[in-house]
């Protein structure tokens, strides 16, 4: 399965999200709560989601192009 380049970047941006997230907190634990942590969860959840439906619609629209040529013959 081909991902496209768009959401290669959102799940790049939201894995380093994460990353940064999780080194912040590593660092100075003193200063954070579990809200970040949570954002970059929520933030890698709908990157994925977002993933999943432009596949879903990828596959719509191939389904769809091939049903037409279909009913063209």
């Amino acid at each position: 399965m081909r991902i496209s380049k768009r959401s290669r970047s959102v799940i790049f941006v939201a894995v380093i999200f994460s990353f940064v997230v999780g080194f912040s907190m590593i660092l100075h634990p003193e200063t954070y709560s579990m809200e970040p942590f949570m954002l970059a969860a929520i933030a890698t959840m709908l990157a994925g989601i977002y993933v999943e439906l432009n596949e879903m619609n990828k596959q719509r629209r191939e389904s769809d192009k091939r049903l037409s040529e279909t009913e063209k013959m």
